[in-house]
Order: C-alpha cells, then structure tokens, then sequence
C-alpha cells in the first residue's frame, strides 16, 4: 500500500520511534508485537521502533479505527513510552479509545492522543481530541513520565472544543492553533492561541 512516516523521535539509548499512515495490510506491513497488529480500514496511523543499529524493528502495528487515521507527531518519555498524536475519522465503535478524557468523535475529524507502554503491548490510553470542527494534533513533546503536550490546529467554536485556561480561550476564525496539557489522569488543560 502507500506508507509515509510523518513523526520521528530518539531516545536517550538511540532507538528511533516512527509514526505516520499507511494503507497496507498485515499481509505486507511489519507488524511486530502491536499495539494493533490488524489492519482496520481505509487509512491507519502507524507506530514503530526501530533499533539503535538500524537493523531491525523492535515494535511495529497500527493505531486506528475503519476510518483514516493519520499519526503526525510522536514523542518518548524516559522509560521509552511513545506517545502519538494525530487526526482520526474513525468513531468510537472502531476506534481504540480507552482511559481518555473524550472518547467520542467530536466532529468529521478529531485529533488524537495515544499513549503506548515501553513494549507496545497496550495502550496506556487513547482518545479524542476535538469539538464539532476539524481537528488535527501536529505536535507533541513530553515533559517527564506523566505530562505529555500536542500543538494543533482547530476549527471547532468555542461551546464544542474543550478550551479550560490560557489567554486565547475564545475561537478567533476560521482556523486557530491550540495548545493542550494532558497528564496520565487524562485531564485536558488547553490553550488556544
């Protein structure tokens, strides 16, 4: 199928972490130990670990939904937790969603969130990021071993997106940037510029 690495992140032993789409199956994608390792439909996000050398993958699987789910950013935390952001149009009843603050799909297109343990086994958590716009997370960086932020952009008005604190909380257009806080317990706190 067509595969496109977006994100890419090092950590402190030199594994590489990618994220990004593809439209292959399990049949020729290299899946290895997951978090998903099943195709599910149209376009998902990927995430993968390759080894300091180079030479082999230490993880590999999807993050999706039956609709397009595209990873765009990732970043690790110091015990070698990915965490991937994105956009999805897959709903709930599809999409892996567990332990987040929103787990409904807010508009035609959210960003996401998803936070992988060390080995890619599960999904520490993993949910929705949106209002009844579009959303996309472009960035995301990770401070510690429990606060994770996303930069993006939004297109939902001010009574759908969950704005909380910042000095832009009020939507300013047509598309603005946003700036979200997400600790392990889920709890949004977003800025919007």
């Amino acid at each position: 199928g067509i595969d496109e690495a977006y994100g890419v992140a090092v950590d402190s032993a030199g594994n590489a972490y990618l994220t990004g789409r593809t439209t292959s199956t399990e049949a020729t994608f290299p899946v290895l130990a997951g978090p998903d390792l099943s195709f599910n439909g149209m376009v998902d996000a990927f995430v993968a670990q390759v080894n300091p050398a180079g030479s082999a993958l230490s993880y590999a699987g999807y993050i999706g939904g039956s609709g397009e789910d595209e990873g765009f950013a990732l970043a690790v935390d110091n015990n070698g937790n990915a965490v991937v952001t994105g956009r999805t149009t897959s709903t709930a009843a599809t999409f892996p969603k567990t332990n987040a603050f929103d787990l409904v799909l807010n508009g035609d297109s959210d960003g996401f969130i998803a936070k992988l343990n060390a080995t890619s086994s599960a999904l520490t958590y993993a949910g929705y990021l949106g209002g009844n716009g579009t959303e996309e997370g472009f960035g995301t960086a990770v401070k510690g071993l429990r606060r994770v932020y996303v930069a993006g952009r939004n297109t939902s008005a001010d009574n759908s997106f969950p704005t909380l604190i910042g000095p832009g909380l009020g939507f300013g257009g047509a598309t603005d940037a946003f700036v979200m806080r997400v600790d392990d317990n889920s709890i949004p706190h977003v800025v919007k510029a």
